[in-house]
């Protein structure tokens, strides 16, 4: 499964279709991208004439590598670093690690982009490196106004389908999964609303081919699309899937001969004339706000400042938002960033843990359940000089 289904949760149908993974005994491959240096960083010379980057440099341009042949599509850039994947260590009953899994944040560009066209051209790649990704097509929804406070986000509407009228649109989500069997792959793109438009992207283990697409019912449907029935993986074993190990964790999953059809073809071309405006991206000075608001404080729902050092790389906005910072020392700016959510006793562990990696290196990680019922998962990088923040209800 994917680092954000995890941890918080993914949105729509990704995080209940995804399929059992997590039995493998070969040899996780290397991430390309989560290792190399940051050539956008500046060096500032220190006590000891070394020179390390420092939180100037905090986002990379379109044709940077990602990972597993992945590269930056045209029209966006990379927050910052590619994460890997380390698991969940010190917290109870939490994931293993994915050694060859990660995360990266793909912040759109400001100005006239066409944000189906960026989300296509990523799909297009990693179908060039196995999983059948869908296209916007199929992956693609329009959000409709809520019905009040209380009801939350409003309703999904297909953006391939009837199009709703332009000021009914509050927001653009797409999200897809696919696996190759081997390689697992989520996008999701967020855009409108309180969103800057971004895509946030994970890799780890696929343990069969399958993809799927979360477009949402055509406009004008009275009742959502009725779900596909679901298959209970037996006992929970991993053997009972085909893998070669036992998976003591019992799983509800859906088979994929039971999804819907999905394919690489691009929404209409007319789409991106009804695009909602989008918030302009987030550049705080230290100690101004950045990111959603987050069940991760005290006592109620709250905003993050920016700690010193810190430097926003980038945001998905929005209700519990990722965010990517550029940091000079990033355990100073895990400590702030968990001081300012207030310690209680409800907020455990709060203890900053290395969490190994497979080339024998290790990133420092934190991760704390808030007073107001969010969950926070803080986590540094390779190169020490960047931290991601998942912010969960």
């Amino acid at each position: 499964m994917t680092v954000r289904a995890r941890r918080i949760g993914a949105v729509l149908l990704v995080a209940t279709l995804a399929l059992v993974g997590a039995c493998r005994d070969d040899e996780p491959e290397e991430v390309d991208g989560a290792t190399g240096d940051d050539p956008t960083t500046e060096p500032a010379e220190t006590g000891d004439g070394t020179d390390e980057p420092t939180a100037a440099g905090a986002r990379l341009p379109a044709g940077t590598e990602l990972a597993d042949g992945l590269v930056v599509p045209e029209g966006a850039g990379l927050a910052g670093t590619v994460f890997p994947d380390p698991g969940t260590p010190g917290v109870a009953g939490a994931a293993p690690a994915t050694p060859d899994g990660w995360i990266a944040l793909l912040p759109i560009d400001e100005g006239e982009v066409d944000p189906f066209a960026v989300f296509d051209a990523l799909a297009a790649d990693v179908r060039e490196t196995g999983p059948a990704m869908p296209g916007s097509a199929d992956s693609c929804s329009w959000q409709l106004p809520a019905v009040d406070e209380a009801s939350g986000p409003g309703r999904l509407v297909a953006v391939a389908g009837p199009a709703p009228p332009a000021e009914e649109i509050v927001a653009l989500a797409c999200e897809a999964t696919a696996s190759d069997g081997d390689v697992e792959v989520t996008m999701r793109l967020d855009w409108g609303d309180d969103h800057p438009g971004t895509i946030l992207v994970t890799r780890g283990f696929g343990a069969r081919p399958f993809a799927i697409g979360s477009r949402g019912e055509p406009y004008g449907t009275e009742d959502p699309a009725p779900e596909a029935p679901e298959a209970v993986v037996p006992d929970g074993s991993c053997a009972a899937a085909g893998c070669e190990d036992d998976d003591p964790t019992p799983t509800t999953r859906q088979p994929p001969d039971t999804l819907p059809p999905t394919g690489p073809d691009p929404v209409p071309a007319e789409a991106v004339d009804l695009l909602p405006e989008r918030p302009a991206a987030e550049d705080p000075a230290v100690g101004e706000p950045f990111g959603g608001e987050s069940g991760c404080f005290a006592a109620t729902r709250a905003v993050f400042h920016l700690p010193e050092g810190a430097r926003l790389a980038g945001t998905d906005g929005g209700y519990d938002a990722t965010s990517v910072l550029a940091v000079d020392d990033a355990d100073a700016a895990m400590e702030a960033l968990f001081a300012e959510a207030g310690e209680t006793e409800g907020m455990a562990p709060v203890e900053i843990l290395d969490a190994p990696l497979d080339d024998g290196t290790a990133i420092r990680t934190m991760s704390f359940q808030g007073g107001a019922g969010g969950t926070c998962w803080l986590q540094g990088s390779t190169d020490g000089h960047h931290l991601l923040i998942q912010m969960g209800p």
